[in-house]
């Protein structure tokens, strides 16, 4: 059995690869998103720099968020949770009050992490999310939150948010492969993502309060940045989910309809976005 066959008999549905080439995917994509959300946090979310505050970060990957946040609050305990620890670093590397654990949040949270943080971070779970429905992982978000504690969820506007579109530095210059991608990558989002743009009104259903969303403009000097990594991503789908069993399967045509588009992105091209960041709070 493979490792990705194993993984998905163990409740892994994660869509990417996770070798090197993807994790420094990650690393990069961790300082896009920050600088497109304007800081790790919402500001909103108050962080005491204590060494009684606690933050988890859910699908922490490689752990890059944690280490930067440590940077912001030396004094914070903060511990990182995934379902496969693959891409993280080794524990025997780790500040002591920075933690690693194997977690699936789509499954019933074990007691020793319920109600415990005072911060929950997640973002970009598209992959993760099934049946068009994220509320059973909030819920398990929530159930680990301390009362009076934050949740915030930072995602993709790939869904009914007509955000996502092809910007060309000229009129004469086509774009046209770059959207024949775009058409493609958003074909049945409406089946897969129409919980996207509902999450504000998931969090209020599901009883956190103060709620609050916004999808802060993307910067053009970073488009160019956003849509290599949009790229990475996909080309990883197209070796990880997709048929490969012939050169006209969807793997290979998906490939050739980046390559086409990469084309497109070295005349300047882009694929801009506002990323979705939703925040709620747990009733004292």
């Amino acid at each position: 059995m493979s490792t990705q066959e194993q993984a998905r008999q163990d409740g892994d549905t994660y869509g990417l690869q996770r070798n090197t080439p993807s994790s420094i995917r990650l690393n990069a994509q961790h300082y896009i998103w920050k600088d497109a959300v304007g800081g790790n946090l919402h500001s909103r979310i108050a962080v005491n720099n204590a060494s009684t505050t606690r933050v988890a970060d859910i699908g922490t990957g490689t752990g890059i968020w944690m280490h930067d946040m440590k940077r912001e609050y030396p004094a914070i305990q903060i511990d990182g949770f995934d379902i496969s620890l693959e891409q993280a670093p080794h524990p025997a590397w780790l500040p002591p009050d920075i933690r690693l654990h194997k977690l699936d949040v789509t499954k019933a949270i074990p007691d020793e992490f319920c109600e415990q943080f005072d911060i929950i971070h997640l973002r970009l779970f598209l992959a993760v999310v099934q049946d068009n429905d994220a509320s059973p992982i909030i819920r398990n978000l929530i159930s680990m939150l301390k009362p009076g504690g934050w949740l915030q969820w930072a995602e993709h506007p790939f869904q009914d948010l007509g955000d996502v579109r092809v910007e060309a530095p000229s009129p004469d210059v086509s774009s046209t492969a770059m959207q024949a991608y775009l058409d493609l990558a958003q074909a049945g989002s409406d089946k897969k993502w129409a919980w996207v743009p509902k999450l504000p009104r998931t969090f209020s259903s599901l009883g956190l309060i103060d709620v609050e969303s916004s999808s802060p403009p993307s910067k053009p000097y970073t488009w160019l940045y956003s849509t290599q990594l949009i790229m990475g991503a996909v080309l990883e789908i197209s070796y990880q989910i997709l048929d490969n069993s012939t050169p006209e399967s969807k793997g290979p045509v998906m490939r050739r309809i980046i390559e086409a588009a990469c084309g497109d992105m070295r005349n300047g091209v882009y694929l801009t976005y506002s990323p979705l960041v939703v925040i709620g709070r747990k009733r004292l």
